[in-house]
């Protein structure tokens, strides 16, 4: 079962005089973070929590850099592998990765978050480790295009340009040649027997015809993800197009008529061998017009991973902000949205059960 989480629906308690806490290697204040048992569907391993929120606390009291931020576990005796994407010191907004060794579904799972000013403090950012195996690749987009895993599958910029997104930041592409590629994509996706590819999307225009993702670049839908004006197959209009090429074969999947939108949209593509392609738009199952056919075998002919591809399908005229999440062997999931978001958003999302709210409560000591 795949699982993800995305952030949202946060609830924050501060007390406004924090407590000086019994310090963890010299921080001088700590916030207790909770998630609710009854709230996690199923018990998560090694989960990358998202930690997405402002707050004048880490602004009046913590490094200017935010790398001096740790977060432990909930007995204070494991320090847990994090990764800052970003802080901003003048208003505490604070975007980081925790891996949670165990999110449990009987159990609240509390963590807590360190913080101070005191010079003693040793960096404690661990990005590599905070993404396990089930990760082949983690682009953030926030002002660089690098891998956060420890495969550095780093990407290269082609005129595309920072934008504000739900997440930190993302890029923005001109619908002309801005483009991001991995050029070595097919040294891990070739050889999959399943694969998960997810983004949040938002198109300048509906009605047309132009890739967001794109790892073959054959003249057919046979590795990719795009809007498509005139489904061929299913006879559908303004639907979003999948393609990929095993094996075993060939196949392409078109969505529901009128699927494409100006609004920001989250699609994730999931494939494995022996089975047909399925699609989830914003957590809901699809109803293709066209499923395509059940192809077996691995994946093959990949060339790259391109984000925003400069091909004859056209190039996207929007934005996007691409991220990997745990589940199958290769997943990236992008999020944005048309103003940066304040408060964090918790979104469990699965295969079988596709919408699960998380609320954290969050403590000052």
């Amino acid at each position: 079962m795949i699982q993800l989480l995305i952030l949202s629906f946060l609830i924050l308690s501060l007390i406004s005089i924090p407590l000086v806490y019994a310090d963890h290697n010299s921080h001088d204040y700590v916030k207790k973070i909770s998630i609710e048992s009854d709230e996690v569907d199923s018990t998560l391993t090694d989960f990358p929590l998202l930690i997405n929120f402002t707050d004048s606390d880490l602004s009046s009291k913590a490094f200017s850099d935010g790398l001096r931020i740790t977060f432990t576990n909930s007995a204070n005796s494991t320090e847990l592998s994090h990764e800052i994407e970003q802080y901003t010191s003048g208003s505490g907004w604070l975007t980081a990765w925790v891996k949670i060794p165990t999110v449990s579904s009987s159990t609240d799972t509390d963590i807590f978050m360190w913080y101070g000013n005191n010079t003693n403090i040793v960096q404690q950012n661990n990005t590599s480790d905070t993404w396990n195996s089930n990760y082949e690749t983690v682009y953030h987009l926030h002002d660089d295009f690098l891998d956060s895993t420890s495969n550095n599958h780093d990407a290269i910029n082609q005129g595309s340009t920072d934008t504000d997104s739900q997440i930190a930041d993302g890029q923005e592409f001109d619908g002309i040649n801005d483009e991001i590629e991995d050029a070595d994509g097919e040294s891990y996706i070739d050889g999959l027997s399943s694969i998960t590819v997810s983004a949040w999307i938002e198109a300048d225009a509906v009605a047309i015809d132009d890739d967001f993702l794109r790892w073959n670049d054959g003249a057919f839908d046979n590795g990719n993800m795009r809007y498509d004006d005139a489904g061929f197959a299913g006879g559908g209009n303004d639907v979003l197009k999948i393609g990929i090429e095993t094996t075993g074969g060939e196949t392409a999947y078109e969505s529901a008529t009128l699927t494409q939108t100006t609004d920001w949209q989250y699609a994730v593509m999931t494939w494995t061998s022996t089975e047909s392609i399925k699609l989830y738009l914003d957590g809901t199952l699809d109803s293709p017009t066209s499923a395509g056919s059940s192809v077996t075998g691995t994946i093959t002919s990949s060339e790259f991973f391109q984000i925003s591809p400069d091909s004859g399908k056209g190039d996207w005229d929007g934005e996007i902000q691409v991220e990997a999440k745990p589940g199958q062997t290769f997943m990236l999931e992008g999020t944005f949205s048309p103003e940066k978001k304040k408060c964090s958003f918790v979104w469990a999302f699965s295969l079988d059960k596709y919408k699960e709210w998380f609320t954290l409560r969050y403590e000052s000591r």
